[in-house]
């Protein structure tokens, strides 16, 4: 058998294995980079991780919300933003809903608060905010109209992590339903509050609603008759 291996063969056979490391390092570079950039690197962004998968407090894709809308973190807190004015509607129902979805999560597969407490120990409390956008026209010196969009908070919602180990939440889940959700939410949460405006604007609108069906009442409807 020959054994001869030339000089020529070498660099050769070098050349292709130098070929390969030169392909295939910069590939598993590039691809545990994107999996690095692809994964959460700081605590708020875990935190906001957590609070969309544990919670789902926004239901709707992020193309269609409102630019104001989402998750803020801080160094101890976090904040959910939602557009919500509360000015007409049921109220109570609202808010129930509101502050069932703070602890429990908005549809019946989330986890809830708690899960999120536990997992991001430095966090000490959740807060749902809803918030109106208030409209304003100012001329400019050219003679056009500039129109600017201010948020205006209607209602916050907050949740300690101290006061959420202490509740039965099993039992909470029983009670935060029907004509005593909110008694009972503002007496579970740490902190509940409402928009003093909203609440006038509310009463505004229904005086208004009473008064405008007063002067122009719907057109009652009479027995069909057999001839008609």
């Amino acid at each position: 058998m020959n054994y001869a291996v030339t000089f020529e063969g070498i660099v050769s056979v070098f050349k292709i294995k130098m070929t390969v490391h030169l392909i295939v390092v910069p590939m598993l570079i590039l691809m545990m980079s994107s999996f690095a950039s692809a994964a959460p690197n700081t605590q708020p962004d875990r935190v906001k991780l957590s609070i969309e998968k544990y919670l789902s407090p926004h239901l709707s894709n992020p193309e269609r919300r409102d630019q104001n809308e989402g998750v803020k973190v801080g160094e101890y807190q976090a904040e959910i933003w939602r557009y919500e004015s509360f000015e007409r509607g049921d109220l109570e129902r609202k808010l129930c809903l509101a502050m069932r979805s703070l602890i429990f999560g908005r549809v019946p597969s989330n986890e809830g608060v708690k899960s999120i407490f536990n997992r991001h120990s430095s966090l000490r409390e959740i807060s749902l905010i809803f918030y109106r956008l208030e409209t304003s026209v100012t001329p400019d010196l050219d003679g056009y109209y500039k129109q600017t969009q201010q948020t205006q908070i209607t209602a916050r919602l907050t949740l300690q992590r101290d006061r959420l180990f202490h509740l039965n939440l099993k039992l909470l889940d029983q009670s935060l339903k029907g004509s005593q959700c909110v008694t009972r939410a503002k007496e579970t949460l740490s902190d509940v509050w409402i928009s003093e405006k909203i609440l006038e604007r509310r009463e505004s609108l229904k005086i208004a609603e009473v008064e405008v069906r007063a002067r122009f009442p719907l057109p009652k409807r009479g027995k069909a008759s057999l001839t008609d």
